[in-house]
């Protein structure tokens, strides 16, 4: 239920998610991946040339944002999509870092916070989704041999049912998440991530008298998205450092 900002260090690049009454209203970075212009171009919306000529037209009164909506190159659909990218992709790496530092800015947010009016529970699903890193789901989830049940707000599970691609159906306390996969169109990754977002959520939790997994038992994904077994692994919480100092400002998209 929180308000303010929430400031992230990671390994390589500073991040920042603004929240208002406990929900994401936007996202900065200082990540190039993490721009509208590199999003519009990775998804083909926008060529590099025209991005290079919309740049040229970025300053004082005229952010990124705005030049991109009086250029014509993109419609407002999908600017909205990109700023939704944005959040997600920030959201995923500070999901998936294992060091860093972050505080939070207790009431604070930044001159003429915007609010995207994205849905929390689906915003956290899709960034989920969007972790590449295989160590994610060994630390927060084990291996496929986990059995989940349903938990949390029934109304809330029926809603994000469609983001969940059938997944939150097959999880019924009985079966191993291998089994759940299998009867829906997701692999194993894409599920397994699924479920550490539903965990997150609290929309899932582990099967009652399901038996917990030891460390030589977590299963590790291997690079064709299966899962395989490693040595022993140590689990812990990652180590956090100092407060950092605070990131650059919002850029002006």
């Amino acid at each position: 239920g929180a308000t303010g900002s929430l400031k992230v260090d990671g390994p390589n690049y500073q991040k920042a998610l603004y929240f208002r009454g406990g929900r994401v209203l936007f996202g900065s970075s200082n990540d190039p991946r993490d721009q509208l212009g590199a999003i519009l171009v990775e998804s083909g919306r926008l060529t590099p040339e025209q991005l290079e000529d919309v740049n040229a037209k970025v300053g004082p009164g005229s952010p990124l944002a705005k030049v991109l909506a009086e250029s014509g190159f993109v419609s407002q659909r999908e600017l909205s999509e990109a700023a939704r990218t944005k959040v997600e992709l920030i959201l995923a790496d500070v999901l998936a870092y294992e060091s860093g530092s972050f505080e939070f800015e207790d009431g604070v947010l930044p001159k003429g916070a915007v609010d995207l009016k994205l849905h929390p529970e689906r915003l956290f699903l899709a960034a989920t989704r969007r972790v590449t890193e295989r160590g994610f789901v060994l630390r927060h989830l084990g291996g496929l041999d986990r059995v989940l049940r349903p938990a949390g707000d029934d109304g809330l599970r029926e809603d994000l049912r469609p983001d969940c691609g059938g997944l939150l159906e097959a999880l019924d306390g009985s079966r191993t998440l291998k089994d759940a996969t299998a009867l829906t169109r997701l692999d194993e990754f894409e599920a397994a991530k699924l479920a550490c977002g539903l965990l997150f959520l609290g929309l899932a939790a582990p099967a009652s008298g399901a038996a917990k997994e030891s460390p030589e038992t977590f299963m590790a994904l291997d690079d064709e998205g299966g899962f395989e077994l490693p040595g022993p692994v140590e689990l812990g919480t990652a180590p956090v450092a100092s407060p950092l100092a605070p990131p650059p400002p919002p850029a002006e998209e």
